[in-house]
């Protein structure tokens, strides 16, 4: 059924996936093996590498052209006000703060100065302060009016941002950057095999495929508790390599070795009376179990891919 759902999750959904996927991007083209990423801890993203720490947030979107964002998005100030809320538990001097969109900057914005790291930060300074006292105006003059409030969804943001002091208003934006025009989440597949120069043209998209596979299962895993949250970069560099070899010796790859059954699979009753009939024990008849659907799996699996 293909009709529009008034609850639907999609786009919450999509963003999060979002995340997994640009992480993964971020992650391969670190050139410091000792670089780890995380995922919805301080921020979307946070990347340690090289005693440094960059908070990452993200904003999706599949728009052909999103809108440009201006000192009065509404995405500038979310972002803002998740740095503020963490800055507690930050090192500033040694975190970098990461606006990550598909969108452009609006050409004459003041925000254009978060393309670098060393410009002036002063003229924005003053525009996100104006921005800010203009939402708070505006909502009190409704407020002696009675009407509607404005501004529902950036008002938090704008009064923490006035409650900060100048000193510190200035040093968050000097550890500020805007990365604009950044791929959606439809191109992010294709964007990793293009960096992938050192596998076959020809093979890049099934190297990039199955990298996204094992990253996936990562994160999933991650997020479950079945593995730590940081994931290094030396495994994402481990897995390429174990999967760049089995395509080179044209070995067939393990897919299911780490999986298991779902709880909804039933074993054939040969399985249970063949284990019986030896005298196997429980967890002998469940290693069974799960070894005969691994190999079950993967041999469909082959059979599809070739």
């Amino acid at each position: 059924m293909d009709y529009p759902n008034p609850h639907s999750a999609d786009a919450s959904a999509l963003g999060f996936l979002y995340q997994a996927q640009y992480a993964l991007l971020r992650l391969w083209k670190e050139q410091s093996d000792d670089a780890v990423v995380f995922l919805e801890t301080l921020d979307d993203v946070v990347l340690k590498t090289n005693g440094e720490t960059i908070l990452e947030q993200l904003k999706h979107s599949l728009s052909e052209k999103p809108d440009a964002i201006t000192v009065a998005s509404l995405n500038v100030w979310k972002t803002l006000k998740a740095w503020i809320d963490v800055l507690p538990n930050l090192d500033l001097p040694r975190t970098w703060l990461h606006l990550v969109t598909v969108a452009e900057i609006s050409p004459n914005s003041p925000l254009q100065v978060l393309l670098s790291e060393t410009e002036s930060r002063d003229e924005l300074v003053a525009a996100l302060k104006e921005e800010a006292r203009r939402v708070i105006q505006e909502r009190t003059s409704a407020a002696a009016n009675r009407t509607l409030l404005p501004h529902t969804k950036r008002a938090p943001a704008c009064e923490a941002f006035l409650k900060l002091s100048d000193d510190v208003q200035a040093e968050i934006l000097s550890r500020a950057r805007i990365m604009p025009g950044q791929q959606n989440i439809r191109q992010i597949e294709n964007e990793l095999a293009k960096t992938l120069t050192s596998v076959l043209s020809k093979d890049q998209s099934q190297v990039a495929a199955l990298m996204v596979e094992w990253w996936n299962r990562q994160i999933i895993h991650a997020h479950c508790g079945k593995r730590d949250k940081a994931i290094p970069r030396f495994e994402l560099v481990k897995r390429h390599m174990e999967i760049v070899a089995d395509i080179e010796h044209d070995t067939l790859v393990d897919y299911f070795a780490v999986e298991l059954p779902p709880e909804s699979h039933k074993s054939h009753p040969m399985v249970a009376n063949q284990i019986s009939l030896v005298g196997g024990t429980e967890a002998e008849f469940r290693r069974a179990v799960t070894n005969e659907w691994r190999a079950r799996e993967t041999r469909s699996r082959w059979s599809t891919e070739n």
